[in-house]
């Protein structure tokens, strides 16, 4: 189904029939006509809905308990008649579209089915003394609603009706849908694309347009401008501010992008407060494990064909998993460019990206903050570690990790992987092991293994750690560039989708001069020492 939905005024209901036979006598026409109305109007008129609109074919009138302005023509996407494949766009009311209009706006929408679609797509830029719509640079968007913008529903499930009625805490910012609706676009990283073409060649201005009361022209002396209103918006409110900001414009940036740091503190709060979750990483291994073709790797390898189909199968199921609890870490987007992975995972399984978060949560960068920060909360649980039969369990015991129970794993574990999960399994559910860490270091054996565990008792915490403990583990120290005394990529700041501040140093090698990487090394040999001493200080004062 395709809907079209649209807000009006009192001075313009009576308008609506041109609009209406206007849209209808397009080459592609909407299923269903959503007007949305209200009793009164935020500029204290009342809006009196003619009786034989009710006759017009295809149209709903849904008539909304209060004014939120012109955002009501896209709150309307929440109604539950829109279903998550329904196509939804919204436009304005005083605006001539052309014949190709719709069918132009939703052939994009379909050959961009993960993105929103706008006819006027800019990035909007708040300069020293304005608002201003630049080219759009592939990030930082602007849809401009009056030419029209279009999409699945199914892609903003993201966002919340009441969250952003919420935002709507002024008289200003209801009449900014353009800005408040850019807002929240961004802010919940949903890519949005151009039609080509210019807008001119899709939709004319009516006289009403250009009308006092119109919210371009500031609704009779009542507001500014828009490019002034949404100037004094954006200082007013910096949470707005950093999508629309100078920097950000300049360098592709996404302030407002899932931060590596925010995602660490997430996942430390939750071991705090002893709260229940799995989290797994997902990287090319496990891809190549799903896929079946060859692979080598320190810890594990395989021949093309050799894993087997059902380990390659609950590997999808451990991937596709929707839990409010359930994490998977995939790889970050530094590297993005160079192998498009998480585009080809999102565009191959049904991800549930809100629960996505960074693979390398506890390496690289954060390796260190993980040591100081994290370890000391897991070492108060007591624990069930799968890993590596070489690792030094005794050790680790020493050092106060509360280990009641061991499950050692071969190099190429996933061929045992039978063995192992009903060993695993078998011993929570005879056991009824409930408030423990289960600490996972068993290569893509753990995300299935997570994955069962998950499905049987959800009263634990499965922690996929990798090789992020491999010196606790007492399987060495340089097994990773991280935990070289050289590795510069501890010293690196991952990204999500894109850079969150100016000359933001990523993981990805094949980006960086030899030089630059020599010198990186140097940085990261001194950052080491000195995290060296400020632990050995803290440890002796502590003590």
């Amino acid at each position: 189904m395709i809907y079209l939905s649209v807000t009006t005024i009192p001075s313009r209901i009576n308008n609506f029939y041109s609009f209406y036979e206007n849209i209808m006598d397009g080459i592609k026409k909407p299923h269903k006509i959503i007007l949305n109305v209200y009793i009164t109007s935020l500029r204290g008129t009342k809006l009196d809905i003619p009786t034989d609109l009710n006759n017009l074919d295809n149209l709903i009138i849904i008539k909304h308990s209060e004014d939120y302005g012109p955002i009501l023509k896209f709150l309307a996407v929440f109604e539950d008649i829109i279903k998550d494949e329904d196509i939804f766009i919204y436009c304005d009311d005083d605006i001539i579209y052309s014949d190709n209009w719709l069918e132009t706006l939703i052939n994009n929408i379909q050959q961009n089915p993960k993105k929103i679609s706008s006819i006027a797509l800019n990035s909007g830029v708040n300069t020293f003394c304005r608002f201003r719509y630049f080219t759009f640079n592939g990030f930082n968007s602007f849809l401009r609603g009056f030419a029209g913008v279009g999409f699945y529903k199914r892609i903003i499930k993201e966002l919340n009706k009441m969250e952003i009625i919420h935002f709507l805490d002024s008289f200003e910012k209801k009449m900014s849908d353009d800005l408040i609706i850019s807002y929240f676009i961004n802010k919940n990283q949903i890519q949005c694309c151009k039609v080509k073409g210019d807008y001119k060649d899709f939709c004319y201005e009516t006289e009403a347009c250009n009308n006092k009361d119109s919210i371009s022209q500031g609704v009779n002396g009542l507001l500014l401008p828009n490019k002034q209103k949404y100037h004094l918006i954006c200082l007013d409110d910096p949470k707005i501010l950093k999508f629309f900001d100078i920097e950000s414009y300049i360098f592709c940036l996404n302030k407002g992008d899932k931060d590596i740091y925010n995602e660490f503190n997430k996942f430390k709060s939750k071991l705090i407060k002893s709260e229940h979750f799995s989290l797994i990483r997902f990287g090319d291994g496990e891809l190549h494990y799903i896929k079946r073709s060859s692979h080598s790797h320190t810890e594990h390898s395989c021949s093309e064909n050799e894993i087997p189909l059902e380990l390659s199968e609950l590997l999808v199921k451990s991937l596709e998993l929707n839990d409010k609890n359930y994490f998977i870490g995939i790889p970050c987007g530094c590297l993005e460019k160079k192998d498009n992975f998480r585009k080809n995972l999102n565009e191959s399984y049904n991800l549930n990206l809100s629960n996505c978060t960074f693979a390398n949560l506890f390496t690289n960068s954060m390796s260190f903050k993980f040591k100081k920060e994290i370890l000391p909360i897991i070492k108060k649980f007591p624990i069930v570690l799968i890993s590596n039969n070489k690792t030094d369990v005794l050790k680790m015991q020493k050092n106060n990790f509360n280990i009641i129970k061991w499950f050692p794993v071969k190099y190429n574990a996933w061929k045992d992987y039978k063995t192992i999960i009903e060993d695993v399994c078998d011993h929570q559910r005879k056991n009824k092991i409930v408030d423990h860490i289960f600490i996972f270091c068993a290569g893509p054996v753990t995300n299935v293994l997570a994955y069962k565990l998950f499905l049987q008792e959800k009263k634990n915490i499965y922690l996929d750690l990798g090789s992020s403990i491999d010196v606790e583990l007492g399987l060495g120290s340089n097994t990773r560039n991280y935990n070289s005394w050289f590795g510069w990529k501890k010293i690196t700041t991952c990204y999500w989708n894109t850079p969150t501040f100016a000359y933001q140093i990523s993981c990805n090698s094949s980006s960086k001069s030899q030089f630059f990487r020599f010198c990186l090394r140097f940085l990261a040999l001194i950052y080491t020492i000195t995290n060296i001493i400020s632990n050995k200080i803290n440890s002796f004062l502590g003590s």
